[in-house]
């Protein structure tokens, strides 16, 4: 519920108890549901949900790998608000507000790859209404 800014201290405190999959299912949800939310016309915003995605797949993946979780939080968090913005240098800047400045090289990096590598179109199109499909 809500955007989640409030729990990413919780997801940073507690998430090598959460665990690797329960993260991934967290931040797979929150995608899916703020998708779905702003879909069907209620108000709010990507950005601070996109982040809490972020913050909880990142950490997921940095404990299946065993690489820093700043390191992979930064990474998958500037992809991710990147490819919502789709202005990765403006992504990497607002993420100084959340990670240190030695992270600017992974935030940068990690956000111009999520905007050059494009999303297939098969995720991106709804099936038409055509009269086959009815």
């Amino acid at each position: 519920m809500f955007s989640g800014e409030h729990q990413i201290e919780t997801v940073v405190e507690k998430g090598a108890a959460i665990g690797a999959v329960m993260l991934l299912v967290i931040g797979a949800v929150k995608l899916l549901l703020t998708n779905i939310c702003i879909t069907s016309g209620l108000k709010g915003g990507h950005f601070f949900p996109v982040i809490f995605s972020g913050i909880a797949v990142g950490y997921a993946v940095s404990l299946m790998i065993g690489v820093d979780p700043a390191l992979c939080m930064g990474a998958v968090t500037a992809a991710l608000v990147a490819h919502t913005m789709k202005k990765p240098f403006a992504a990497a800047l607002l993420l100084l507000l959340l990670f240190p400045v030695r992270m600017i090289p992974v935030t940068l990096a990690a956000a111009v790859l999520s905007c050059v590598i494009k999303t297939p179109k098969f995720l991106l199109t709804a099936p038409e209404n055509t009269e086959e499909n009815k």
